[in-house]
């Protein structure tokens, strides 16, 4: 009645089994959100992990192709610029591999004069982990030492990287 205590915030007698039933509700709602937004935020998380492989596989091709101009401009052999730039590229999978690190040196170095350029292309297969990924970068290409690089029409989960550097001589 009129002398009882109030009790603020909480249930009126007789209906604490209905304020247990919105907590359980609270909870279930909680995992549900999580359900929904998880994948989403995992996804994103491998997105950018991916991101980081492709960004690092194209700075090291172009740090190698670097590496071979200057090493080519001080005189050295064909052999000698293609050792530089495998070994620029050792971080690389499979840098070791002509089949997945191509190196092409012009002119040849019997045609090669001071003042003139030299020019080091390095083409690199890169393997993505994430095999949809291959999709977010230009395809159409048939020749994979296209300058800008293109997907592989043979593996739709490998992407060809390909950078030219030209110093001069």
């Amino acid at each position: 009645g009129a002398g009882a205590p109030t009790r603020p915030f909480l249930p009126a007698e007789g209906h604490e089994g209905v304020a247990g039933v919105a907590v359980r509700e609270e909870r279930g709602q909680a995992v549900v959100e999580l359900a929904l937004v998880l994948p989403v935020l995992a996804l994103l998380l491998l997105g950018v992990m991916e991101f980081g492989r492709v960004l690092h596989a194209l700075l090291t091709v172009q740090h190698a192709a670097r590496e071979g101009a200057r090493v080519g401009i001080t005189g050295a052999t064909d052999a000698q610029i293609e050792a530089r730039v495998r070994q620029a590229a050792g971080s690389l999978e499979g840098a070791g591999d002509p089949a997945r690190l191509g190196v092409e040196v012009q002119p040849p170095a019997a045609q090669r004069r001071v003042g003139e350029y030299l020019k080091v292309k390095v083409r690199y297969k890169f393997h993505f982990a994430i095999p949809w990924f291959a999709t977010l970068f230009p395809a159409g290409c048939q020749d994979p030492s296209a300058p800008e690089g293109c997907r592989d029409p043979d593996d739709p989960d490998a992407y060809w990287f390909a950078v030219a550097m030209s110093m001069r001589i």
